[in-house]
C-alpha cells in the first residue's frame, strides 16, 4: 500500500511539471494533404478553431494536394519535432500512399509515444 501511494505521489508531482509547460508560444501548423472544403479540411479547420479557443493562440490550416498528398505528409514529417506542426491523414496518406508510391513515413509518431 505504500508503495502504491508513492507511485501516486510521483505521478502528481510529474504530472504538474508536465502542467507547468508552456505550449503553444507560437502558432500551431496543421497540414492537410486535402483540398479546401473537403471533410478532413473541415474536421481541421472546426478542431483548430475549436483548440484555438481553448489555448489562446492561432492555429493555421495549410492545404497541400501536391503529389496525391505525398508533398504535405513529407512535410510534416520533415518539420522540427516541437509540436507546432500537426498533421491530419487519411487512409489515403497513411495506408494507400506509402504502398503504392513506395514511399515510407517512419517519421511520423503517434501522439505520446517516445521513440
Amino acid at each position: 500500500m505504500f508503495r502504491s501511494i508513492c507511485i501516486f505521489i510521483a505521478a502528481m508531482i510529474a504530472a504538474a511539471a508536465a502542467c507547468a509547460q508552456t505550449w503553444p508560444t507560437k502558432s500551431v501548423k496543421i497540414v492537410v494533404p486535402n483540398a479546401p472544403g473537403s471533410i478532413p479540411d473541415l474536421v481541421a479547420r472546426l478542431a483548430a478553431d475549436r483548440i484555438a479557443k481553448t489555448l489562446g493562440t492561432s492555429f493555421v490550416v495549410e492545404n497541400n494536394t501536391a503529389g496525391a498528398g505525398l508533398v504535405a505528409a513529407q512535410t510534416a514529417a520533415r518539420a522540427a519535432p516541437d509540436g507546432y506542426t500537426l498533421f491530419v491523414g487519411t487512409i489515403t496518406s497513411f495506408a494507400i500512399n506509402p504502398n503504392l508510391f513506395n514511399r515510407s513515413l517512419t517519421r511520423f509518431r503517434l501522439f505520446g509515444r517516445k521513440k
